[in-house]
């Protein structure tokens, strides 16, 4: 039979530390803690100050400065290429004044002074100028060279090799008007005895159906003592001569009678 358990003998040493156990389950992610208070502003730190000259402005906006150029002021520069350039004004610097050119340096447009120079060919659907001088005006096509006034009349169109006045041709005080039917000479009578202050008419060649006439109110000669007409000339309607006629040889259908006495008359000669 068994005996009864003795008391515990005393506990011995330890033994040596065991190898790491495997890796457990991760927990469940806790609770986000609430945000802290937001702390204080810190100190500005130093600006930097600067000054600009017109037409640079500085824009301080909100403790925030900007540059931006004043559109009423004047930019001058050596130089500027933009891709378009907007502006009511552009100065030249000195007396070089203001130079176009392509994207090679070819001279295209030179402003100086009162003139504006093109280099090779001006190309525009309207050109509006007080004064324009130049060497050739061509045309863009085939619909030919066309100068107006300032309200759009046409007075005066090159097309082919012809030239289209419109109106009237006006050189000094005269003028030349054409109509469908006839073509005048006027002068403007401004002096004189009798001034009227209106176009009076010189001349005028006039076509009636499958005929032409000149008229005019006087034929005079204009260095010769005489006019000569050397084709033969006939006369419709009354010939009244203030003058002398003289003649080579005349054949007339007529009798001439004439008075050789107080009772003699005689069909004969001429006295």
């Amino acid at each position: 039979m068994t005996g009864a358990v003795g008391p515990a003998g005393a506990a011995g040493t330890d033994g040596a530390t065991g190898g790491l156990g495997p890796q457990g389950v991760p927990g469940i992610q806790g609770r986000t803690g609430t945000a802290g208070a937001t702390g204080p502003q810190g100190a500005t730190g130093p600006g930097v100050e600067f000054e600009v000259a017109p037409p640079l402005r500085k824009i301080d906006a909100a403790g925030v400065e900007t540059l931006s150029l004043d559109p009423l002021g004047d930019l001058t520069m050596q130089t500027v290429r933009a891709a378009n350039v907007v502006a009511t004004l552009i100065r030249a610097k000195d007396t070089a004044g203001v130079v176009l050119t392509d994207s090679d340096g070819t001279i295209c447009l030179t402003a100086q002074s009162s003139d504006i120079e093109i280099a090779n060919a001006l190309t525009a659907p309207t050109v509006t100028a007080p004064n324009v001088v130049t060497t050739l005006l061509r045309a863009r096509d085939t619909t030919g060279l066309v100068l107006t006034d300032s309200d759009g009349t046409i007075c005066l169109r090159a097309r082919g090799s012809d030239v289209e006045i419109s109106n009237a041709l006006v050189a000094g005080k005269f003028r030349l008007r054409a109509s469908t039917e006839s073509l005048s000479i006027e002068r403007f009578d401004d002096d004189g005895a009798v001034v009227t202050d209106a176009w009076q008419r010189i001349a005028a060649f006039n076509w009636v159906d499958t005929h032409w006439a000149i008229v005019c109110d006087r034929f005079r000669a204009l260095t010769a003592s005489h006019v000569l007409v050397e084709d033969a000339l006939r006369v419709e309607r009354d010939l009244h001569v203030v003058g002398n006629i003289t003649y080579g040889s005349i054949t007339s259908p007529f009798w001439v009678a004439n008075n050789r006495g107080q009772s003699r008359h005689k069909r004969g000669d001429l006295t």
